[in-house]
């Protein structure tokens, strides 16, 4: 009797073991399933009306920043500390609704703002915000957006 409730328990034991393993394993896979390391991309912002043009590239651990539709670009210089907050930004960007985002105001319709759009390049796949307003991008982007456009005035 008491070797049958041992084995029971072990059993117990074991199966609790197994469970928390396989849930662990879905919970991290999910997790980082949607992850890429930055340097992996081509990031492009673009803010543009008829007038006005304003671009940040960052590809290749470079960020670039060009001001008018045929001016050169100009690389900006980060620190590695700023690299690393502007790749854990990027990490906490979810890419399965990346193409769906929109702004939350319309101001661009009626020329009162740029156009402002967001760009991730990966082997030749290309995806692309729904675009807003240059300034006010949608919250799910908007620390990563306000990043770089700090950045871009160095």
């Amino acid at each position: 009797l008491v070797h049958s409730k041992f084995i029971i328990q072990l059993k117990k034991n074991t199966l609790m073991k197994i469970l928390f393993i396989i849930l662990s394993t879905l919970f991290f896979a999910k997790g980082c399933s949607n992850q890429i390391n930055i340097e992996e991309v081509e990031i492009q912002y673009v803010a543009e009306t008829r007038g006005y043009y304003y671009s940040i590239k960052i590809e290749d651990k470079n960020f670039y920043v060009i001001n008018a539709r045929n001016d050169k670009p100009k690389e900006v210089h980060l620190s590695k500390n700023e690299w690393n907050v502007l790749s854990k930004l990027f990490n906490e960007i979810d890419l399965t609704t990346f193409e769906k985002l929109i702004g939350e105001t319309n101001e661009r319709d009626f020329d009162k703002r740029p156009f402002g759009n967001l760009f991730i390049t990966k082997n030749d796949k290309k995806i692309q915000t729904k675009g807003f307003d240059h300034t006010i991008p949608p919250r799910e982007i908007k620390p990563f957006i306000d990043l770089i456009l700090q950045y871009s005035k160095k």
